[in-house]
């Protein structure tokens, strides 16, 4: 679940029986500090079941980093683009603000792209995911609240824009 939740969450293990009095399970992809909190506060013996998988990345995906400025970091993705090109390339970011400053600066440069945030209206987040998983759609700038759950085939290159917050998003980008 979003991180924006656990003040609702709060709210509303505050209202049920005392954790004595009822079983309770939390199942998340990731478990930052906050949501452990939860468990232990709202939680009666609470015991983590963790499943790591055997390989975090997969062997056949090359990875590179570049460091750059951030002033330079708009011309290297340019860059990066023409030189490598792609079928389908996904570009994540921290923050809906700034999908949309990239998805507004990639189209003015010839690189027409949408970004899927978390607050995209649902038949428009289909509409964007369609046309990017047909190829209508070359470049997809997503959050990673934005992008969770999703499973798209033949994706050529993920960027991260900014690195993620967590070793596990990372992953899961």
């Amino acid at each position: 679940f979003d991180m924006g939740f656990i003040a609702d969450l709060r709210f509303i293990l505050r209202k049920l029986p005392p954790p004595e009095k009822r079983q309770s399970f939390l199942f998340s992809a990731t478990l930052s500090f906050r949501v452990l909190e939860l468990t232990w506060e709202f939680m009666n013996n609470p015991v983590q079941i963790t499943i790591t998988p055997g390989q975090k990345t997969v062997a056949t995906v090359a990875q590179v980093l570049y460091h750059v400025g951030r002033a330079e970091k708009f011309n290297l993705l340019l860059g990066l683009l023409r030189r490598e090109g792609g079928s389908r390339i996904l570009v994540f970011t921290n923050t809906r603000e700034e999908a949309r400053r990239l998805e507004e600066r990639l189209t003015l440069n010839g690189w027409p792209s949408r970004a899927l945030t978390g607050d995209v209206e649902q038949s428009q987040r289909l509409r964007i995911l369609n046309d990017f998983k047909t190829g209508k759609l070359l470049v997809l700038v997503a959050t990673d609240v934005a992008s969770r759950g999703l499973h798209i085939e033949a994706v050529s290159h993920v960027i991260n824009w900014d690195l993620s917050q967590a070793p596990e998003d990372y992953v899961h980008r």
